[in-house]
């Protein structure tokens, strides 16, 4: 999938606070990954997340969005969110990429067997209640703790 088709549903299907332009800067905090996941129901409120460019704030915003991507199924872990965090080329790019697909599995109910987003209900909207449902019975260690 290009950038071009990306930005497209980024932008134009999900509206979020600021377009995106380049995926490697805009989304290098956290925030906007953050919004994505607030307007598919995925965390509750976007009010614990910033956006700046500090440290202390990336760090906080990954840790919020942290659980809602391991249970959709995206592979997402401490070295991966420090790429992003770095502009690493093309890993926010990427991950977004594997949101985009993640959603739409849960959407359709389509994803292999065993993995979270498996869960989405049959009518095609997320199965919220049972992602959180899936985090609140994992360990609430987070990659990004000491």
């Amino acid at each position: 999938m290009g950038d071009a088709i990306l930005r497209t549903w980024i932008n134009d299907e999900i509206g979020l606070s600021r377009p995106v332009d380049v995926f490697e800067s805009d989304f290098a905090n956290g925030y906007l990954l953050g919004e994505v996941l607030y307007r598919h129901g995925l965390i509750d409120s976007i009010d614990g997340l910033r956006d700046a460019e500090t440290t202390s704030a990336k760090i906080n915003n990954f840790r919020i969005i942290q659980q809602p991507l391991t249970d959709l199924g995206v592979k997402f872990d401490s070295r991966l969110a420090n790429a992003v965090m770095t502009g690493r080329p093309n890993v926010a790019t990427n991950l977004c990429y594997q949101l985009k697909i993640a959603l739409d599995n849960a959407k359709q109910g389509g994803p292999r067997a065993g993995t979270p987003a498996a869960d989405a209900n049959r009518s095609g909207s997320l199965a919220k209640s049972t992602i959180k449902a899936r985090a609140s019975r994992r360990s609430l260690h987070s990659p990004f703790d000491g």
